[in-house]
């Protein structure tokens, strides 16, 4: 009889190998499940008929996710619902994923009424769009008009300050102070008749003169003064005209602009001297013409001897006149400085 054989070795070998295999598998689908998002192994929700390759092999599969690309599957679906399409077997009640195509909400599809409100609507917007545009340009404009304007009057006004005052004073020689002796006077306050003046003076003197105003004025405060025979013709050397030295004749007036000066046309001149400062020398020996009496004029008396009471006529001329500029700069009508 035979011995009896025992297959315990081959057995253990045999059982070793099953083991190692179950752990292998056991590994590998600890790897696979690792390879899952976190997100989708918390929920455990089930993959996508897409992302299992069931479509033609065209599919690209991602060998590390094991998935398929969404933007290949729906190219293959709309392929194949093509080609059936062709035929009439093309089903329209399913997506590329096998479930129900998305629905649209009746709720959200706008009727062709509410279409036509809402491009009533953006229409308005756009007009008041263009009317906001059109107002803010009209305000930029009138901002820049306004600046402008007071750019340019602010230009006049600094060359009207550098423009000098005009004194008016008689051609002719019956005034007591004439082209001959007119600036000494008005300067330092020295008077001289004009003869005597014209013997000391070489050659005649010219019809226009400019003369430094030191009377109650420092040394950084002089203002030159333009002195001058000759009627302006310039509607705004007239604004400069700040007084006038008459004679008594009314023949002195006579290139006066009438339109300017109310009442000049009806030789009336009382009305003249509201606008200009109007001064009559005369020798207090001498009477004081009757018209003169009745024009708005300051007379101021010169003797024919005493050559120290001549700085009180000065001082009287320069006061005089500066109160009736003040009061006419006060009123806005006379720029420059005296």
């Amino acid at each position: 009889m035979c011995p009896v054989q025992t297959f315990d070795p081959y057995t253990k070998v045999a059982s070793d190998y099953i083991k190692k295999f179950k752990k292998e598998e056991e590994r590998g689908k600890k790897e696979a499940g690792s390879r899952d998002p976190p997100k989708a192994r918390a929920k455990g929700y089930e993959k996508r008929p897409a992302e299992v390759p069931t479509v033609s092999g065209r599919v690209k599969i991602n060998p590390q996710t094991g998935q398929a690309s969404t933007k290949d599957v729906r190219m293959e679906f709309d392929e194949e619902q093509y080609r059936k399409n062709r035929f009439g077997d093309a089903k329209f009640d399913v997506n590329e994923y096998g479930g129900a195509p998305m629905q649209v909400d009746a709720e959200s599809v706008i009727p062709p009424e509410s279409e036509a409100e809402m491009a009533a609507v953006r229409k308005q917007e756009e007009k008041e769009k263009e009317r906001a545009r059109r107002k803010e340009e009209y305000i930029r404009k009138k901002k820049e008009e306004k600046r402008r304007q007071h750019a340019e009057e602010e230009r006049q006004r600094k060359k009207e300050s550098r423009e000098r005052p005009i004194v008016l004073i008689s051609p002719g020689y019956n005034c007591i102070l004439n082209k001959y002796n007119v600036k000494t006077f008005l300067e330092k306050g020295n008077f001289e008749p004009w003869d005597v003046a014209n013997k000391k003076n070489k050659g005649k003197p010219k019809s226009t003169q400019n003369m430094t105003r030191v009377f109650n004025r420092t040394g950084s405060d002089h203002v030159s003064y333009k002195i001058t025979e000759e009627v302006p013709q310039d509607p705004n050397q007239w604004k400069r005209v700040c007084a006038v030295l008459v004679t008594g004749k009314k023949w002195q007036f006579k290139g006066y602009p009438a339109n300017q000066f109310k009442g000049l046309k009806e030789n009336n001149f009382s009305s003249l001297f509201t606008s200009l400062c109007g001064f009559y020398f005369h020798y207090t020996s001498d009477p004081v013409p009757k018209e003169v009496t009745e024009w708005n004029v300051k007379v101021i008396g010169i003797d024919k001897n005493n050559r120290h009471k001549d700085i009180a006529a000065f001082r009287e001329f320069w006061t005089n006149l500066d109160r009736f500029l003040a009061e006419k700069k006060r009123r806005g009508d006379f720029n420059y400085k005296y």
